[in-house]
């Protein structure tokens, strides 16, 4: 048995930090187009936009973060 300590949390080894970060500078751009929706077309708005992530963004994050 091997004891294996892990780092301590780093936004940096976290792929899914910059999958958020993609979201988030997405948002950013089309605000005046999602700041109008109310009610349940929230719920659909965040739908859409994990659109943004392509399957080759996560790949890529996953190899920048080096897992």
């Amino acid at each position: 048995v091997r004891l294996e300590y892990l780092p301590l949390y780093s936004p940096d080894l976290n792929p899914f930090e910059e999958a958020f970060s993609k979201i988030k500078y997405f948002l950013r751009c089309h605000q005046e187009y999602y700041i109008a929706t109310d009610g349940d077309g929230i719920l659909w708005d965040m739908y859409e936009v994990t659109d943004v992530i392509m399957p080759e963004d996560t790949e890529g994050y996953f190899i920048h973060t080096s897992y």
